[in-house]
């Protein structure tokens, strides 16, 4: 490894003065807003430049473009105001150092000044981790370069609400992880050949609140000194934090609680911090906003044309063409609104708050959509299967969703009562073990076999 004399002291960086780590929130906000507003800007320009794209005597393919501009721009603004309410909320969290710098083969202790308004019976998860990352250039034809990232070491802790204190405006939150001997630090990065290895330790934390989570990392000094210890040997490697949090429940889509005595699967509407609900449901009003604007623009003009039109004979079959063209507006607006209803409905089907249980041979199931509140029962005498049902993609990753199915009666014919009975207990799931784990307990719930689970991807 290398020595850490080819910087003095590297750990005296601007990034750290004072013995202060922190974290600026507010320059995603200001990207997403300078985002949108340019966008939006576009979207303007054009229409100013141009006014009778939008003009509704006649349709103009050209008006899709500052329609698509300002719904991109919509978009950013959406995602402005989310970073913007996550900044005025954390942006003034720091982490305050006790040992200037953490030593491997020592510890790593300080303290993370959180708002005093912060809840007081709120736990804090934080993971100190090393990764170090390796970048290989572009090469030949491949204009992209490839970068791959390694876990070196992780520990995570729990600061319990117990151990927090308040004073100066904030709410003291203290740590102290041990770090063992012999690990990489920044001076170890250096260019092997044309990859370049770069060394980074980070401090990640964590906490599960009403509105935006706390969830901020940051860069942290961690190096070898004279201090370092070589008989320092910590504790053994961890989880990262992701892992943890999903096993303990704090990152699941669905968690258990009690309701009248018995277990309630409670599936709330957390997924719209990911876009899985409010994104679906902005292009899902575009696309029915562009199925009503098409038909509405161009029909009228092309009906002009059509009506006050006479011929004999023969001739009238040359009204038939005009009255083809004014087909396709039409066509566009069902296949855009069919899409858009489509998008709407799995915006509205994931922001559903829900509460299902069994007691007494019923399925309870208690539901929230913008706060208002309905219920709905049915015997478990009905249910046939519990199934991992519907599935959404992204990249690549795929959010399940858990589906109970009633009883469809005899023979292969499926009424649509019988679809529309089936009871969504969970969407956006996001690991395949959750969902099978939850499908199993309802299906014991249920007192249903082993083999009618009806499990598919």
């Amino acid at each position: 490894m290398a020595s850490t004399t080819q910087v003095a002291n590297p750990w005296e960086h601007r990034r750290w003065r004072g013995g202060v780590c922190r974290r600026g929130l507010g320059g995603k906000a200001i990207a997403f807003w300078i985002t949108g507003l340019v966008f939006g800007g576009v979207a303007a320009a054009i229409i100013l430049k141009d006014p009778s794209i939008v003009q509704y005597s006649r349709f103009r393919w050209e008006m899709l473009f500052p329609v698509g501009f300002a719904t991109i721009g919509l978009g950013f603004g959406i995602g402005a105001l989310i970073a913007t309410a996550r900044w005025l909320r954390f942006g003034r969290c720091l982490v305050r150092l006790q040992t200037m710098p953490g030593v491997i083969g020592g510890h790593f202790r300080g303290e993370l000044l959180l708002p005093e308004s912060f809840p007081r019976d709120t736990d804090v998860r934080m993971e100190l981790f090393c990764d170090e990352t390796a970048t290989t250039p572009a090469a030949g034809s491949d204009n992209h370069s490839s970068t791959s990232v390694s876990r070196k070491w992780t520990n995570n802790i729990l600061v319990s609400s117990k151990m927090t204190s308040r004073r100066g405006g904030h709410c003291i939150v203290p740590f102290d992880f041990t770090i063992p001997y012999g690990l990489v630090d920044e001076t170890d990065s250096h260019r092997n050949g044309n990859i370049t290895i770069d060394v980074r330790w980070n401090l990640r934390t964590f906490a599960k609140l009403n509105g935006p989570d706390l969830d901020i990392t940051y860069r942290v000094p961690v190096f070898r000194t004279a201090e370092s210890d070589p008989s320092v040997s910590g504790e053994p490697e961890h989880r990262d934090l992701d892992s943890l949090l999903r096993d303990t429940g704090e990152l699941r889509r669905v968690r258990i609680e009690s309701t009248n005595g018995v277990p309630a699967y409670v599936c709330d509407s957390r997924s719209m911090k990911k876009g899985l609900s409010v994104w679906p449901l902005i292009i899902g009003i575009v696309f029915l906003t562009i199925a009503v604007a098409v038909p509405c623009v161009a029909l009228p003009g092309m009906v002009k044309d059509i009506v006050p039109k006479k011929a004999d004979g023969w001739e009238n079959l040359f009204l038939v063409v005009p009255l083809f063209f004014a087909l396709i507006p039409c066509i566009i607006a069902l296949a855009f609104g069919l899409f858009g209803l489509l998008l709407l409905w799995i915006g509205l089907h994931s922001l559903v708050s829900r509460r299902t249980w069994v007691q007494s041979g019923t399925i309870h199931q208690r539901n929230s959509l913008f706060g208002i509140p309905w219920r709905r029962s049915y015997p478990c005498n009905t249910a046939a299967s519990v199934e991992i049902g519907d599935t959404t993609s992204s990249g690549t990753r795929t959010w399940r969703s858990i589906v109970i199915r009633r009883n469809t009666g005899t023979g292969d014919r499926v009424t649509l009562r019988h679809i529309l009975g089936s009871i969504t207990v969970a969407t956006d799931i996001s690991t395949q073990e959750e969902a099978e784990s939850l499908c199993a307990k309802l299906r014991q719930d249920l007192r249903l076999p082993a083999d009618a689970d009806g499990l598919h991807s």
